[in-house]
């Protein structure tokens, strides 16, 4: 008798368990993943000519922390950050940063922009993003700092921040303006880089 009351207990639990699995599967669906690339399609010239010697040297692109992380990420108030539930970057932020940058820098510069082998004599660009972040209100904020090396010579730190307004105040709004802000450091430093 005992046996068969903790057999039926058994198997009502396991019809409970069974039925709430199909509950949970039928709830509904989450939102989809969305994945970004910085895009450089609107703010990148042409590219730089195969037969260009002159090299420019791109060091490793620097970024904080709370950046180095698959979530797009979102500045709140008092200091507070999100981190985007369904929307991510396709690839580290920081690889992304840096091709773009690169591509960027080879047409405003007229150089071969390398991101790999340095050899000494050539100038070469270190830039540390501090910030690179959206805010809840839509506004995108970057702070960087950079400095151009020539040759043996070591150039001095220059402090580059801007702030834009995504053009949608969603995911996509911001990785537009993100791109756009990169352009701008690119153009910030292309500027000091000596003409060829």
């Amino acid at each position: 008798m005992r046996m068969s009351v903790c057999s039926g207990v058994l198997r009502a639990l396991l019809c409970l368990l069974f039925a709430a699995g199909l509950l949970t599967g039928c709830a509904g669906k989450s939102a989809p993943t969305r994945f970004y690339l910085l895009s450089a399609d609107d703010v990148l010239p042409a590219a730089v000519p195969q037969e260009t010697r002159v090299v420019l040297w791109l060091e490793k692109v620097e970024i904080p922390p709370y950046l180095d992380r698959p979530n797009i990420v979102v500045r709140g108030d008092a200091g507070r950050i999100y981190l985007a539930e369904f929307d991510y970057w396709a690839e580290p932020l920081r690889d992304s940063i840096s091709r773009m940058l690169a591509r960027k820098l080879a047409g405003d510069t007229n150089r071969a922009v390398v991101t790999e082998s340095y050899a000494a004599g050539e100038d070469r660009v270190k830039i540390v993003i501090l910030r690179l972040d959206a805010s809840t209100d839509g506004d995108v904020t970057m702070e960087a700092m950079w400095r151009l090396d020539s040759g043996a010579d070591t150039g001095e730190w220059h402090y580059f921040v801007n702030r834009l307004s995504a053009q949608q105040n969603n995911y996509s709004g911001y990785v537009q303006a993100h791109s756009r802000l990169l352009a701008l450091l690119a153009e910030d430093i292309a500027r000091n880089v000596p003409a060829i």
